[in-house]
């Protein structure tokens, strides 16, 4: 990594200093979120902290968090994540048989660069966890793990609407797998557009198709839907699932989002710019299934 590329992204993440490259244009994103879930006896907090630095302007399409569906644009990126967890289980006599707690540092880089119509990249994550653990029959144990991974990337620009790549996947512990995408742009008018997305592994058992339809509406008002449908054949069972989106945005800085899935699982948030740089959104999320959880977020975003 350049001296030259870390001179601007660090600066960037913790001071904001401005790397707009005009009115519409932006290159650094940085952003912080947190999250509670309640699932069952399991609250968990999350905190997370991300940056990523273009090294050329990404032009808005009207909304300032919508862009191209793909760009030929040299990036790296940094995050930082925690985890907290506080379990408990009771069973049934007033007193909780079980109870624990767990919390995981995870720290992350990344980049593509393209050189032509060629793309190489790769990225690096560390995770560092902590499980305390203690029943009513005095046992007690607390145990500490970490952990690495990386993943390798290459791929062709066959056209401006045209991206495949193929990724190389390593887990510490576990063999590398391969993992392929191609990703499609239906140019639909100087905005709109439809873009379509397709991912499998190398042994073909899990499928996963995408979709965004971007389109402007009257007034500098924009909507955009979208879709993901997944099928897994890699384990034991074959397991599918879907999930639909919609973001209405009433002008270029104020938006709306809901989500459905079929699992009974269902979001909805909301998100504001205060001026060209900054904003703040909120969001709940849920699912009556098996796995019931009921999920509140907020996070923030600086952009320049």
């Amino acid at each position: 990594m350049k001296l030259s590329a870390l001179a601007v992204l660090i600066p960037s993440l913790l001071l904001g200093h401005s790397l707009q490259a005009s009115a519409q244009d932006y290159q650094s994103f940085s952003g912080a979120g947190y999250s509670l879930t309640d699932e069952g006896d399991t609250d968990t907090s999350m905190f997370n902290l991300n940056s990523r630095y273009y090294f050329d302007g990404r032009a808005v399409l009207g909304p300032l968090n919508q862009f191209k569906f793909i760009e030929k644009i040299s990036n790296i990126s940094v995050g930082y994540q925690y985890n907290d967890s506080d379990i408990g289980l009771d069973y049934g006599n007033g007193q909780s048989s079980y109870f624990g707690s767990s919390n995981t540092h995870n720290l992350s880089a990344s980049g593509e660069w393209f050189t032509g119509d060629f793309l190489i990249g790769g990225g690096y994550s560390y995770a560092d966890s902590e499980v305390k653990v203690r029943s009513n029959d005095t046992y007690n144990t607390s145990y500490s793990r970490n952990s690495d991974a990386y993943f390798l990337t290459a791929g062709y620009l066959f056209s401006d609407d045209l991206l495949v790549k193929v990724n190389v996947n390593k887990y510490e512990g576990e063999s590398a797998y391969v993992t392929m995408s191609a990703s499609y742009n239906w140019q639909l008018g100087d905005v709109d557009y439809v873009g379509f997305t397709y991912s499998t592994d190398e042994d073909l058992d899990f499928h996963n198709l995408s979709a965004k339809y971007f389109m402007g509406l009257a007034n500098e008002s924009y909507l955009v839907m979208g879709a993901d449908y997944i099928y897994d054949n890699s384990g034991d069972y074959e397991d599918d699932s879907w999930n639909a989106n919609v973001n209405y945005y009433f002008n270029t800085k104020t938006s709306v989002s809901a989500s459905y899935g079929n699992d009974e699982s269902y979001s909805v948030g909301a998100n504001h710019y205060f001026n060209k740089s900054y904003a703040l959104g909120a969001y709940y999320a849920s699912s009556n299934d098996t796995n019931d959880y009921d999920t509140y977020g907020v996070n923030f975003t600086a952009q320049f």
